[in-house]
């Protein structure tokens, strides 16, 4: 199997754009299919932790034979060098943006909550505290990072009773989550929806989607459930998934689903999932970090540029004032993710390795 599968890396350009589309356009969509599909743009972040899970596990489970100090070591190099270069920049370019007064999104800026956010542990312990905003999601990612090696364990090693036991422990610990927490400042039980972001529930969102994606790797490097990799499962799944959208109670549903549909996809064996291999989806697949990162942080400055050519003071800066802004900064955020890419992340992803090599 080739280290890229080229339909993930579409499929996860997609996820992306999803998550830009439903920060952009949320609140002028009208109800109906519309609203619906970006007011639930937030289950991307899940089809992300299952993706980043899958990955990791195709990756790195070879390199960790054995698992000791020297191989840990050398995956969490590599995982510093891919997720630290650009979100430390757009994290300092947020923070010198609060100070001159734009974007303030209520992070705490004190000293320490500027060391944690740049050590990329702030939603370890305290909610809504990424002066990035879509930083949250990476923190909790980079702590699951961290007891990768211990996963590797725990899931990948020959043991089948212990492997399915964490993930049952996961999949149980998410729904009933889910189903008795409620969600938001609402807190309604039996909502089901899994939008978390705050500390302890988002610990435990990501880090069972996580663990899922690395029995999804277990699964297909067995060469098991070929079945989800034809036509016909892959239209169900995807149709499937299209009905959960329409109900936050199956949330949850919807993230096995997308653990399936992962392990269709990996099998590269259906022209469904060569859709998602195509030069479009593959490309925003690999610019899909700066997109990430990038789509929240250009809004202070649209802001500002549009109260200046107004001769206004500034409004909300982060709510568009129409749809057209959202079309030109979408537009912007491709053409800035795409220099990021190609002429900031893989070239400080080189030398970040190379430093922490020596």
């Amino acid at each position: 199997m080739h280290a890229e599968i080229r339909s993930l890396t579409g499929l996860r350009g997609l996820a992306a754009c999803w998550v830009m589309l439903g920060h952009y356009f949320s609140r002028f969509a009208a109800a109906g299919l519309p609203h619906t599909l970006i007011s639930h743009m937030y289950l991307a972040v899940d089809l992300f932790m299952i993706l980043s899970g899958f990955v990791l596990g195709l990756t790195y489970e070879a390199r960790f034979t054995p698992v000791n100090l020297a191989n840990s070591l050398g995956f969490l190099r590599n995982r510093i060098a891919r997720l630290f270069p650009l979100y430390i920049l757009v994290t300092l370019a947020c923070l010198v943006m609060m100070r001159l007064g734009l974007g303030d999104n209520s992070s705490t800026r004190t000293p320490l909550a500027i060391a944690a956010n740049l050590a990329m542990v702030q939603s370890w312990w305290w909610p809504d505290d990424s002066i990035s905003g879509t930083g949250w999601s990476l923190s909790i990612e980079w702590g699951v990072n961290l007891v990768f090696p211990l996963l590797v364990i725990l899931l990948l090693r020959p043991s089948a009773w212990r492997a399915g036991l964490v993930a049952a422990i996961a999949l149980a610990g998410l729904a009933w989550a889910a189903l008795t927490l409620g969600q938001g400042a609402s807190a309604e039980p039996l909502n089901g929806a899994i939008n978390w972001y705050y500390v302890p529930l988002s610990w435990a969102r990501c880090g069972s989607e996580f663990i899922l994606g690395l029995l999804c790797w277990r699964l297909r490097r067995r060469g098991l459930c070929a079945w989800a990799g034809g036509s016909l499962a892959l239209i169900a799944m995807l149709g499937s998934m299209g009905v959960c959208v329409a109900d936050a109670r199956l949330d949850v549903v919807f993230v096995l689903l997308a653990c399936l549909l992962i392990l269709g996809f990996s099998f590269e064996a259906s022209p469904v999932s060569a859709i998602f291999a195509t030069a479009v989806p593959v490309w925003l697949g690999a610019i899909s970090f700066s997109i990430y990162l990038l789509h929240l942080a250009i809004l202070p400055p649209r802001a500002a540029l549009f109260a200046w050519a107004r001769g206004a003071p500034i409004g909300d800066s982060y709510e568009l004032e129409n749809i057209g802004q959202g079309v030109v900064c979408i537009a912007v955020v491709l053409l800035l993710s795409s220099a990021s890419y190609y002429y900031f992340e893989k070239p400080m992803q080189r030398w970040t390795r190379r430093m922490l090599t020596r």
